[in-house]
């Protein structure tokens, strides 16, 4: 079981307001700000100048696009979704590299996205589940840019390293993810077995603890696995990493 805490309630929602509330200013949740503009900028470096599909999985309400194709800060994502209506804010332009479809659990915070111009297709799946065949073949066949920032927890290390399989044996060319301390080394192992290379574009603060229960069971499974430091008593950190396959 995952020491982390669960933030099921928010995730269901329409309106994204009660989680950018709860979680992005109670929590000062700083994960998809971090690290869609370190895969931005990795990618810009590279010199890509072709259209990445995209799929962004565990998307939520679409916080990873409003930062990756349109440039938004966590300053921009408070006004437009917690001080003002956030259905009243349509997103337009943005970097033409990047044509995001999203997938999640959940459908509520998918058709908002869709309705706010943050992705142009998605997928309601389960992905712990067997996922769906065109589901499967759209990952497999169609997507350049595979994002998973946020939700390999939940996913657990099972459901992830499936996922590192069918990235394996599809056409994706960049796989994103996001690895919290206390999972990193045990959920790296996987690649040493795998065609991938990964490489850690960077460590950030993901957030603060819910509550000290969390802090205590994510404080206790990092001294166990001996990679705790005294970072880790303020705030959760995590790892923003990016794997290919190796030429």
């Amino acid at each position: 079981m995952s020491p982390k805490a669960s933030f099921d309630e928010q995730y269901r929602l329409y309106s994204p307001q009660s989680y950018v509330q709860f979680f992005l200013k109670d929590l000062d949740y700083r994960l998809p700000f971090e690290a869609m503009t370190l895969l931005g900028n990795y990618l810009e470096n590279l010199g890509n100048d072709e259209v990445l599909e995209t799929a962004i999985i565990g998307s939520c309400h679409g916080i990873d696009s409003a930062v990756l194709k349109y440039r938004y800060t966590y300053d921009d994502i408070l006004k437009y979704w917690l001080y003002n209506n956030p259905e009243h804010h349509v997103f337009q332009g943005g970097d033409p590299h990047y044509q995001i479809t999203m997938v999640d659990i959940n459908e509520e915070p998918l058709r908002f996205a869709k309705d706010v111009g943050l992705c142009h297709n998605y997928y309601r799946c389960n992905m712990k589940e067997a996922l769906p065949e065109e589901l499967r073949s759209y990952l497999e066949q169609n997507v350049d840019l595979l994002i998973s920032v946020g939700i390999v927890t939940y996913l657990g290390l099972q459901n992830f390293h499936k996922l590192v399989r069918l990235v394996e044996r599809s056409n994706v060319k960049y796989f994103c993810f996001s690895l919290p301390s206390f999972i990193r080394s045990s959920y790296m192992k996987i690649f040493e077995s795998s065609g991938l290379k990964v490489k850690i574009l960077g460590d950030i603060n993901q957030r603060q603890y819910k509550d000290e229960g969390e802090r205590r069971r994510v404080i206790e499974a990092l001294k166990e696995q001996g990679s705790y430091s005294t970072r880790d008593d303020a705030i959760l950190v995590a790892s923003i990493c990016i794997a290919y396959k190796m030429s």
